[in-house]
């Protein structure tokens, strides 16, 4: 019971800060688009009084909070990720989704994935829009303000967040990371706003854009993509700054421009996308959309202008690896994780290099300034199994479903790896069974494999 007690202590100091946050899309859309649609402002106030409400009866209910074990603290944040998104979604209900389809759109917004139940998004509202994109940003800084929760004050969760790839503590205290963290987000953002409407682009559609791109989410606040090349190319930018780990912009803030020189996973996504760039050229497609569209799920944003489907060939296909692989650690990107990849390959090599060597020779492999040890293998290698391992096994259920392997490799990637590309079987027309198998997808593939096992085995304690 006081196990019990504990979780909801966490979740209530969860629920309270993030019911604050729709104090935002209740004002900014009503001052931008005046009151003509004022009845919206309403249901996001009366969302966020809902989630205070919640989180002031859990803390009457458990008390204060208290530092809890480990196995609690990752009950805790595996159930604020599942309740979150269903107190976020009454606004999507009434906007007219059926209940399943309002919690999948919020549960795609808040994992930053970008797969939308919206048949239509030109005939939604702008706060609605506005919503769907600010979402996102807060996704792309929850699992970090989650881990402030969760690392507080309880130094045996620093190996948890390892897990969850945020390892890299910008500052001395976790306290003053998260506020170096979303001092350069909101920085980002403004100057990504401002670039977009230098171009000519108005504010509204700017801001949500940005949000989306800086957080790798992919949301658009309109049906087809309406950017130019140059606003497009600006977008861009901003998904590659989202792919990369918050302590590398830290050292460009500092002025310590050299780590672009030595930053690998920036020059890893860079030179993947590149070389998707030259398959899709080769495989048909316009120079600059096989561009966007291999940036845009080499850093598991989403963002789509062309429709995608398995005619496209061997571009297709690249697509496809770009969305597994996913951006750096420490970054708001999703999927298996490009330094992950870098060390597993450097492993194999450091296998093989003291296999050729005398016994006591010492043979070592650096990535980033820093010697790999087998701990770093074994948990590359760990994280990179479990995550074939679900994309085969919820691949082969869609596939039975659909009979079309291909797109449900591609659905299953994108959802997994929280990217947002489609190949146009994610939408309305499915069956409820599949948008909650997608559902769990994109929420497991947000927090890995590795931590919802975990959590599994943290239940089974919980209630033995």
């Amino acid at each position: 019971m006081s196990g019990i007690k504990q979780i909801g202590a966490r979740l209530s100091d969860i629920l309270e800060m993030f019911s604050y946050f729709n104090i935002i899309p209740a004002v900014v859309p009503l001052i931008i688009f005046g009151t003509d649609k004022w009845e919206l402002s309403g249901y996001f106030l009366l969302q966020g009084v809902l989630m205070w409400i919640l989180a002031f009866l859990l803390r009457k209910i458990c008390g204060e909070e208290k530092e809890s074990d480990f196995h609690l603290n990752v009950i805790a944040i595996f159930i604020a990720w599942l309740l979150i998104p269903l107190l976020s979604c009454i606004v999507y209900y009434i906007d007219g989704l059926p209940p399943l389809d309002a919690y999948f759109e919020s549960v795609s917004a808040w994992t930053t994935t970008g797969l939308t139940m919206y048949s239509n998004l030109d005939m939604a509202a702008p706060h609605i829009l506005f919503w769907r994109s600010f979402q996102q940003w807060m996704g792309g800084l929850g699992i970090v303000a989650f881990i402030f929760f969760l690392i507080d004050k309880n130094s045996n969760l620093v190996a948890f967040s390892k897990t969850e790839g945020r390892e890299e503590f910008i500052r001395p205290t976790i306290r003053s990371s998260l506020k170096e963290i979303i001092k350069i987000y909101s920085i980002y953002t403004f100057i990504g706003v401002a670039l977009l409407s230098f171009t000519g682009l108005d504010f509204f559609h700017g801001i949500s854009i940005i949000m989306s791109a800086i957080s790798t989410g992919g949301f658009a606040p309109y049906q087809e993509w309406m950017l130019n090349e140059i606003q497009s190319g600006i977008v861009m930018l901003f998904m590659l700054a989202g792919a990369t780990s918050f302590l590398f912009h830290h050292r460009i803030f500092e002025g310590k421009w050299e780590i672009i020189k030595r930053y690998a996973p920036l020059q890893a996504i860079i030179a993947l996308s590149i070389i998707s760039f030259g398959v899709g050229v080769y495989s048909g497609l316009d120079p600059f959309n096989s561009l966007f569209h291999a940036v845009s799920a080499a850093t598991t944003t989403g963002f789509s202008k062309i429709t995608i489907d398995a005619g496209m060939g061997l571009y297709f296909y690249a697509l496809l690896i770009l969305m597994m692989i996913g951006g750096g650690l420490g970054s708001t990107a999703g999927a298996i994780k490009i330094d992950r990849i870098i060390i597993f390959i450097k492993g194999i090599k450091l296998k093989i290099r003291k296999a050729l060597h005398p016994p006591d020779a010492v043979v070592i492999e650096r990535y980033m300034n820093q010697t790999i040890k087998d701990e770093h293998i074994i948990h590359a290698s760990v994280v990179i199994i479990l995550y074939l391992l679900l994309f085969t096994l919820a691949s082969v259920a869609v596939s039975i479903e659909t009979g079309d392997m291909n797109t449900a490799m591609f659905e299953v990637s994108s959802a997994l790896g929280n990217v947002g590309l489609t190949a146009g079987l994610v939408g309305p027309s499915m069956s409820s069974a599949f948008k909650a198998l997608f559902i769990f997808i994109m929420v497991v593939g947000r927090l890995e494999v590795l931590t919802f096992l975990i959590f599994i085995g943290s239940l089974t304690r919980l209630f033995r």
